[in-house]
């Protein structure tokens, strides 16, 4: 099985035209990946891997999975995941260029065996290609990466759409590097489903989240196991944080859950810990994100964390004093606790 990465990461994009002709030749090639700091909009001609007839997937830098791109990519039968990595630019820039809003990029059957799909662009553009007639209405993974528009069209609009285009999605993401203050902005109740087992939220900033409408947003997705709700924006702004009591939500109302990831302000810890807790069933990872800790709240924390995560779970955090101090204690304690009859 033929796997090749391409890493631009140190040098210029540029470069990357004539080390694409070698790969064009190889046709045992399964799995294609490129690596790239500036790299962002890939051209199509670069992408005319037509002859690789047994590639099954294809992943390139963040934001550059334009229209264009996808479209290069549909005479490949073989193609079962187009994805992004973690290189290219922070933040997405618009297109170089007006492209016409009708641009029919898939033919009839293309995409015969793609589950996973990643589209980039502005919301306009998003919107027009989840649209179109024969787009692929068997993924299973769907990842949408935002890029700032000053004529953005509401990104809201396409949940319905991509709810009615992909009945059986399983695993959603999604990147957005506008503004955003609030996931209620987001209206995401026409995507959301018995069915979606994965979910990544990601913005550009921290976002406000009431109780309330965690509680909502829980109860519309019970079968969900891995979900991740912006805890790691590019910048902690001074949007109020949700409490710990957000765990106590999750715990409750997703029982499936086995992988969490939550940006929250731990300094009310000790008034959460009073309450009735529903410790995590299967919880297995705890990731804090940009979660910022202050010493004088650690022991309460550690107090909460005790009853409502699972002995074995894997608490992910910064790695400053506060957090080390906390998962150095949550380690004892559970040692002893395991050892209490």
């Amino acid at each position: 099985m033929l796997r090749l990465v391409i890493d631009f990461t140190s040098v210029r994009s540029a470069q990357l035209f004539p080390s694409m002709i070698p790969v064009l030749r190889m046709s045992n090639l399964v799995h294609f990946e490129i690596k790239a700091k500036e790299l962002f909009n890939i051209p199509a001609s670069i992408l005319n891997l037509a002859s690789l007839t047994r590639l099954r997937s294809v992943t390139l830098p963040r934001y550059s999975i334009t229209r264009t791109v996808i479209a290069a990519l549909s005479n490949l039968p073989a193609l079962e995941s187009i994805n992004s990595n973690d290189t290219g630019p922070n933040l997405g820039a618009p297109l170089a260029g007006p492209l016409p809003r009708v641009f029919n990029i898939f033919r009839r059957n293309a995409f015969p065996r793609l589950k996973a799909m990643t589209v980039s662009g502005s919301p306009d553009v998003v919107l027009s290609i989840l649209g179109q007639p024969n787009f692929p209405s068997k993924l299973d993974s769907i990842h949408l990466e935002i890029i700032d528009d000053p004529n953005e069209t509401e990104i809201s609009n396409s949940w319905s759409i991509l709810g009615r285009t992909c009945p059986a999605l399983r695993h959603f993401s999604f990147r957005d590097m506008r503004r955003v203050r609030n996931l209620h902005e987001f209206e995401l109740e026409s995507l959301l489903s018995s069915h979606l087992t994965t979910l990544k939220l990601t913005f550009d900033t921290s976002i406000y989240l009431d109780n309330f409408q965690i509680a909502q947003f829980a109860h519309d997705i019970p079968s969900i196991e891995y979900l991740w709700i912006n805890h790691f924006p590019t910048k902690v702004e001074d949007a109020q944080l949700p409490s710990p009591e957000i765990l106590c939500i999750f715990a409750t109302k997703c029982p499936k859950l086995k992988h969490l990831g939550v940006l929250f302000d731990p300094s009310t810890a000790g008034v959460v810990g009073r309450y009735d807790i529903t410790p995590f069933a299967v919880l297995e990872e705890l990731d804090v994100g940009k979660s910022t800790l202050r010493w004088e709240d650690v022991e309460e924390l550690v107090v909460l964390f005790s009853r409502i995560l699972p002995r074995n779970a894997r608490l992910i955090c910064p790695e400053s004093g506060p957090w080390n101090s906390v998962q150095s204690t949550l380690r004892i304690l559970n040692r002893v606790l395991s050892m209490m009859p």
